[in-house]
């Protein structure tokens, strides 16, 4: 029999990214700046599927909704999943298509800003466009119900979409009876609202993921205001479960293991207190299986790196970081503001255990910490927070000038009211809004990370194919070359509106800035304060 359910993602996720996962932030790139057949070789090719169109790999979220609909009652030859390109061969047959997608509409806070200071409309995005044109494509199959989840269906909340239910939150415990209901034809819930799985429900996956990415914890817990509220539960997996996923990519031929949570080193920990002998327990046990050279992370908290400080220097000698094969560990963590206003006011759980007035040490301090052992923090920042003020960004550019020598990527960011937090009703930051110190911030990330880039791009490129490393290595000159005359031309058409007597001084502190030649003083910043 034909399969009745179709699971598929966008084209822009449905890729390895050459195994470089994080490379995978690309698709919030405006589309008409790069050609498709360009993008699509160089930084996100096609998953391997079969000739009927069926992946070998998929998005993790998409093998734990397969996994959740077999454990309902649904037999594995009545669910494929497919390449977005392919569905044609399945869509006459099937009732029903579960679509996953991540950031759908352009509305996250990467594509907001990529977007917008590019001048180009949020829906050009890669991964916009590409959902947009997925689910264009299902209108010529009227009878398929058509479900939309994962973690940018919060987007189409208001949108008008040729989609029949959007699943947010986490979706295990709902997506069972909800294919059940729309493969017999019963009417379906606009929006359905996922309840947090206890993780002794959460189904393991039962064929590969992308880039060997399998979860170890769920959920956080820190209680930030811009954040989910799923996000606040936090659950670990036992080691046995871990490793069962793992030995699933493994059996497919994929080395290579992401652990993911929202906080790594917070394994198993209680409540916020970091547990060693936990977290060093299931790496010891994770490279038992697989070469340390295969191991990455997706996140970490700085406030739990710093925490335990000896944790970090036992797992770089776990995963051999500084040797050849293992340079050094890469993860996502949250500076977000240097601010300790914002901080009690949106984040107060975040610098735990520590104090909100001890951020900006925590930051440094981990920041240094994490150099001296070859952990590489991507770490965000959020700007336009709701009450953020003029010296709030002034603390935040002085932090960020502070971690000018220490190995890391720091990426500013617009904040994005999103559905189901406690600041959706708030507004959203846009470019329009940015003052001096916006600029000036934007311009010291720039200088930072391009800085490092230079260095770790070394490192990144030795592992990707040629294509990809001829495509990421021109992209880095462009950018280099680029940047820095964009901003100053965007500075110059800013300066009828910058008030005082010391515009030749601001312009000369910006341009400065963002040709990378110099740093503002904090002198050139307290009379800027005058004006």
């Amino acid at each position: 029999m034909p399969p009745k359910i179709i699971l598929t993602a966008d084209r822009s996720w449905m890729s390895s990214y050459n195994d470089i996962i994080f490379t995978g932030f690309a698709t919030c790139f405006p589309r008409k700046y790069i050609p498709d057949f360009v993008f699509y070789r160089m930084f996100a090719p096609s998953v391997e599927y079969e000739k009927d169109g069926i992946v070998k790999q998929s998005p993790y979220g998409l093998r734990k909704i397969e996994a959740a609909l077999i454990e309902y009652g649904f037999n594995e030859e009545d669910i494929a999943v497919v390449q977005p390109t392919e569905i044609h061969r399945f869509a006459k047959d099937a009732k029903v298509v579960g679509i996953c997608g991540n950031d759908i509409m352009g509305k996250g806070p990467t594509t907001r800003i990529l977007t917008q200071l590019i001048e180009a409309p949020q829906t050009q995005a890669f991964s916009a466009s590409k959902f947009r044109e997925l689910i264009n494509s299902l209108e010529n199959y009227k009878h398929l119900k058509k479900i939309v989840g994962g973690p940018g269906s919060w987007q189409l909340i208001n949108e008008k979409v040729n989609a029949d239910t959007i699943v947010l939150g986490e979706g295990e415990l709902v997506v069972g009876e909800l294919f059940e209901k729309a493969i017999k034809g019963e009417p379906l819930p606009r929006i359905i609202e996922g309840r947090v799985v206890d993780v002794d429900k959460i189904p393991l996956i039962r064929k590969p993921s992308i880039c060997g990415l399998v979860e170890i914890a769920r959920g956080c817990g820190r209680g930030c205001k811009f954040c989910s509220p799923t996000m606040r539960n936090f659950r670990c997996y036992p080691i046995k479960k871990i490793i069962s996923e793992i030995q699933v990519n493994q059996a497919s031929g994929e080395q290579h293991v992401i652990l993911h949570a929202e906080d790594v080193i917070r394994y198993k920990a209680n409540k916020i207190n970091v547990n060693p002998e936990e977290v060093i327990k299931l790496f010891r046990a994770v490279t038992k299986i697989t070469e340390p050279k295969n191991v990455s992370i997706s996140h970490l908290a700085l406030s739990s790196a710093l925490q335990e400080p000896k944790l970090i220097e036992q797992l770089s000698e776990i995963l051999e970081l500084g040797s050849k094969d293992s340079p050094w560990i890469s993860g996502q963590t949250g500076i977000e503001t240097a601010s300790i206003d914002l901080i009690k006011k949106h984040m107060q759980g975040k610098t735990s255990p520590f104090k909100p007035e001890q951020w900006k040490n925590v930051v440094h301090d981990s920041f240094q910490l994490l150099h001296d052992n070859n952990w590489v923090p991507c770490a965000t920042l959020i700007m336009g927070l709701p009450g953020e003020k003029e010296q709030d960004m002034v603390e935040t550019i002085e932090l960020i000038e502070d971690l000018r020598n220490y190995k890391s990527l720091i990426i500013p960011l617009f904040f994005v009211p999103m559905e189901a937090t406690q600041l959706q009703k708030e507004e959203g930051f846009t470019k329009e809004k940015m003052s001096y110190a916006h600029w000036e911030l934007l311009a010291v990330c720039n200088n930072h990370s391009i800085k490092w880039i230079r260095v770790l791009g070394n490192d990144i490129l030795k592992k990707s194919n040629p294509a990809t490393r001829y495509g990421l290595s021109m992209i880095m000159d462009i950018w280099d070359m680029a940047v820095g005359p964009y901003m100053n031309n965007i500075i110059h058409e800013k300066e009828v509106i910058l008030p005082g007597n010391n515009l030749d001084l601001i312009r000369t502190i910006l341009s400065k800035r963002a040709y990378g030649t110099t740093i503002a003083t904090r002198q050139e910043r307290r009379i800027r304060k005058q004006i």
